[in-house]
């Protein structure tokens, strides 16, 4: 029988393969050794792929989720200061210093308005206003009559009043002017004031002309004999025409 020669040919078939997942991948480890030698070396049982695998992949457990995590120890000192309790609170000893406190401000108050009032009474009265917008003034006077030397009597004590309720310095009786005028026989005196005194003064004098014994008042080159003020001549300067100082002539 004849002898035949075969020739055959390479045939590369494809290698139909599975796709690789997660537990194909643990799997492989395994069988390398590397999860599978600690287990064994501890004494273990070689652990079952399948398990392996599902353990990898399994989620934690609502109770271990929920756990709090573990609260750091109290130090000693801490323990300590809650194992022990407060030192007592001394009530009455509390409410006695804040009555003291009180105390000393109600006295300290006081001692400052009795100061004040103290002070208030040291000072001289204001004057009063009467029905000619004047004051009452003071009883005495520092100055006194000075000025007011060889004056009548009834004079001199209008003049003192006057005086004194308005605070004038300077008054002048007989040495204050000659000629015809009341200073040569201690009837009239001159208020050596500014505008503003000699305004109520002048306004005083005349709402209380019988009581003081009052004639005419001249003030500010004007004169009122009882029936209103009237223009005078110009005199010449200041003192001339009374601009410094209000002439009260006496009865």
């Amino acid at each position: 029988m004849p002898s035949r020669t075969v020739v055959t040919r390479d045939v590369h078939r494809p290698v139909r393969r599975r796709p690789v997942g997660a537990v194909g991948m643990l799997t492989s480890a395994l069988a390398g050794g590397g999860l599978v030698a600690g287990h064994v070396a501890t004494g273990g049982l070689a652990p079952q792929t399948e398990d392996l695998a599902l353990q990898s992949f399994s989620l934690p457990s609502a109770e271990a989720a929920q756990a709090d995590p573990a609260a750091p120890a109290a130090s000693a000192g801490a323990a300590r200061a809650l194992a022990e309790p407060p030192p007592p609170v001394d009530v009455d000893e509390i409410v006695g210093a804040a009555t003291g406190a009180v105390d000393d401000a109600v006295a300290a108050r006081e001692e400052q308005r009795r100061a004040a009032e103290a002070a208030a009474a040291a000072e001289p009265d204001e004057p009063e206003p009467s029905s000619g917008g004047g004051g009452t003034g003071p009883s005495t006077c520092a100055a006194g009559t000075e000025g007011m030397e060889g004056v009548a009597g009834n004079v001199a004590d209008a003049g003192e009043t006057l005086r004194c309720m308005f605070g004038v310095d300077t008054v002048l009786g007989i040495g204050s002017r000659g000629g015809t005028s009341d200073h040569p026989s201690g009837k009239a005196l001159d208020f050596m004031v500014d505008r503003a005194t000699g305004d109520r003064l002048a306004e005083y004098a005349l709402a209380n002309r019988d009581e003081l014994g009052i004639t005419y008042v001249i003030w500010r080159q004007r004169i009122d004999t009882g029936s209103g003020w009237e223009m005078q001549e110009d005199r010449g300067g200041d003192t001339a025409n009374h601009m410094d100082h209000v002439h009260i002539s006496f009865s």
